[in-house]
């Protein structure tokens, strides 16, 4: 009886200690974005994931696809893959296994990362041992938010502009939105490039553990490609002589800055393959990912 009695009195004790919600507890796998962003460190790591879509050996078509072209010849058998130059030789591709559709979802899924980065960059506490930190993530997730929009502007052209996180289950957001004008992505790719320059170092030379990252030589890297892409015939059919006299001086300016900044052709080209830190490279990180603008 008296073991009877003391289980009794413990359930009662417990209970009354535990607070109505004890149950009502979140999976410990779910974390909100303000917890998130109000540690800087946490806010690194969710800027950091944003990199893992950027353009790869497949993704970049640099290595099974250039064999569609008369760049390559395909000596691997990737038949049994999406990514394979025969199959597009043989026209052979259908609408259900073309390779680039998956690039939609992947890239805008990285866009709407970067727009939660922006939404949120006020909750992002200083880190006094590094006070441009803070900034650099904003920089960082503007320049990879308008590479990720020059990558799906070369695939569709004009795209809808999304410069906030929408919700599709709520009724308030629209979600359907209208197509903007290759124009208009253009003049927005190139207005999150020179913001996020500003906010970022010309490289990161003093801070090699940050190396991999886009810097300001990137966005001007970036900048000129855009804007070379936007003057050429397929965009440019009318000729319209500003847009190559404004790409040109874009270009100048990147050319001017990675030179008296130390990028240089490499004396031997090997070496850009097995260098982590080749003088030839304005971005690229150890794992195949990267803009590799030489």
């Amino acid at each position: 009886m008296k073991i009877v009695k003391y289980i009794i009195i413990g359930i009662s004790l417990f209970s009354f200690s535990c607070k109505k919600n004890y149950l009502e507890r979140l999976p410990s796998d779910i974390v909100s974005e303000v917890e998130v962003f109000s540690n800087i460190n946490t806010a690194e790591n969710y800027v950091n994931n944003i990199y893992s879509a950027l353009p790869n050996y497949v993704h970049g078509m640099a290595g099974p696809l250039s064999s569609a072209t008369d760049e390559t010849i395909q000596g691997v058998d990737w038949s049994l893959t999406i990514w394979d130059g025969n199959t597009f030789n043989k026209g052979a591709y259908s609408p259900s296994s073309f390779p680039f559709m998956e690039l939609w979802k992947t890239y805008f899924s990285k866009v709407r990362a970067c727009n939660i980065v922006l939404q949120n960059f006020d909750l992002i506490p200083d880190d006094l041992n590094y006070p441009e930190r803070r900034n650099r993530l904003k920089g960082e997730a503007l320049v990879l938010r308008a590479y990720y929009y020059f990558e799906l502007l070369r695939t569709w052209g004009g795209l809808p502009i999304i410069k906030e996180t929408l919700n599709p289950f709520n009724n308030s957001d629209n979600i359907y939105l209208k197509r903007s004008s290759i124009d208009e992505v253009v003049n927005f790719i190139i207005e999150g490039l020179d913001e996020g320059s500003q906010l970022l170092p010309i490289s990161y030379s003093d801070r090699p553990s940050q190396w991999g990252r886009v810097n300001k030589m990137v966005a001007l890297a970036i900048k000129s490609k855009v804007l070379l892409f936007y003057a050429s015939p397929l965009c440019n059919p009318n000729n319209d002589l500003n847009r190559r006299k404004v790409a040109a001086e874009a270009s100048q300016l990147a050319m001017e800055t990675a030179l008296n900044n130390g990028y240089v052709l490499s004396s031997n080209y090997e070496s850009i393959f097995n260098q982590y830190f080749n003088p030839e490279v304005i971005c690229n990180s150890p794992y195949g990912h990267g803009l590799m603008a030489r």
